[in-house]
């Protein structure tokens, strides 16, 4: 059996100021070359039905562009915004993956290949925290990430639970690597990695220091992830049995930029990577 990788991709990384169909593609491109090229198998964090439901209703003339700068902060609201967006979420990332596997039959001339199904698990937290939950639920994400033509995207599901719009997608990412045994982390964001005290990106961490922690003392701008979510899925993989490397990149870089060093690595203790 091949390898196992998890992937976490930030909602801002799919829709900026408009739907990211490039950039999503080239990550889908590398999951699906890694899949079939490499044997490296896939599960996909996503974050990103909420602002797909505000774009949807922007589209509409509902709301203003500014909303996906500063979104709604009712929680209530966010629960509608998540299952409006929740199937333009799982529509973007199978239409991605199609066309990587377009580009995919051209580079590798393969023409009968069959482009990669993202298959929907929506958890609450309770899922992934409950004894008899947890098992269920990561049984069937691997489950999914082990068959040849499909790649588990997984989400919490914001449009069940007001607490799920107030969490970030970091720390279930790095408890699912950790609940699947994966042989690593990457952490896709529009910043590349995490930055010290003149801007520039720390290329590896070994050690976990009051100085970082302060770097890491920020959220992203809608309240949730960033530096800080970074260091709590960090200090979940250093405490799990298997030593499991935190790769932190940006999207432009792509999965090949964050294994090969462009960004941040949170180097498991007693590691050489």
């Amino acid at each position: 059996m091949g390898k196992l990788q998890v992937v976490k991709i930030g909602s801002e990384c799919a829709i900026s100021n408009r739907v990211e169909y490039g950039r999503i593609t080239d990550v889908c491109y590398s999951i699906t070359r890694m899949k079939y090229e490499e044997e490296v198998d896939t599960i996909v964090v996503a974050s990103g039905a909420i602002r797909f439901g505000l774009l949807d209703e922007i589209k509409k003339g509902l709301r203003s562009p500014e909303e996906l700068k500063n979104r709604p902060l009712d929680a209530k609201e966010l629960q509608s915004l998540a299952r409006l967006g929740q199937t333009h979420l799982m529509n973007f990332y199978a239409e991605c993956f199609q066309r990587a596997n377009d580009r995919y039959m051209v580079d590798f001339n393969r023409p009968n290949s069959i482009a990669i199904a993202p298959t929907q698990v929506l958890a609450t937290y309770h899922n992934l925290e409950l004894k008899d939950e947890k098992p269920n639920t990561m049984e069937g994400i691997l489950r999914d990430a082990r068959e040849r033509y499909r790649v588990p995207l997984f989400n919490y599901n914001d449009g069940v639970d007001c607490s799920e719009v107030i969490r970030d997608n970091d720390k279930p990412a790095a408890e699912i690597a950790v609940a699947v045994n994966a042989d690593w982390l990457i952490m896709l964001g529009v910043v590349g990695g995490l930055l010290d005290a003149d801007g520039k990106v720390i290329p590896e961490i070994r050690e976990i220091t009051a100085d970082i922690e302060v770097l890491c003392e920020k959220t992203s701008s809608n309240g949730t992830g960033g530096p800080k979510a970074r260091l709590e899925a960090a200090r979940i993989l250093r405490a799990s049995p298997k030593l499991i490397p935190l790769y932190w990149s940006s999207i432009d870089k792509g999965l090949e930029g964050a294994l090969n060093g462009e960004g941040t690595v949170f180097v498991p203790l007693n590691t050489n990577i």
